[in-house]
């Protein structure tokens, strides 16, 4: 593999980078559950950030997790100490699913969630696989 080996984890929606101790939740700000960035989302459509398998789906759909086919872990967490109710998303892919990075996954109703009181920034963290790589995050608006 070598010092020039990447793995692209791609933006899962569009939005603004930034980083995780601006998370109002210290799992993500302190990065307990890994490295990654948050992004601030401006639409509510959220997609594969990577190629392999959905491994988890929450409960109430708010948190995807992901294994590439590189072997990361990658949890895609939607907005912050929430319950989402049934009529503010439709989840497209199921646990097991094989994806492809920029595939649909689901759609968040953003002013529905917003006007409830939700913070609707979203970690994406690389929770598993990263040992002995670097992690060299995007910043500002992604798309």
């Amino acid at each position: 593999m070598g010092d020039d080996y990447k793995i692209s984890i791609f933006a899962p929606m569009t939005g603004q980078v930034v980083d995780l101790g601006e998370v109002p939740d210290p799992i993500y700000a302190d990065r307990m559950m890994g490295d990654g960035v948050a992004i601030i989302p401006e639409d509510g459509a959220m997609f594969s950030p990577v190629s392999g398998y959905i491994n988890v789906i929450s409960e109430d759909k708010h948190a995807f997790g992901f294994t590439s086919d590189d072997g990361l872990e990658i949890m895609v967490h939607f907005g912050v100490d929430n319950k989402l109710a049934p009529d503010c998303y439709t989840v497209h892919k199921g646990v097991n699913s094989r994806v492809q990075a920029g595939d649909m996954i689901a759609e968040f109703n953003l002013e529905k969630i917003r006007g409830s009181g939700i913070n609707t920034i979203t970690p994406v963290i690389i929770c598993g696989g990263l040992e002995g790589k670097v992690i060299r995050p995007a910043a500002g608006h992604i798309k």
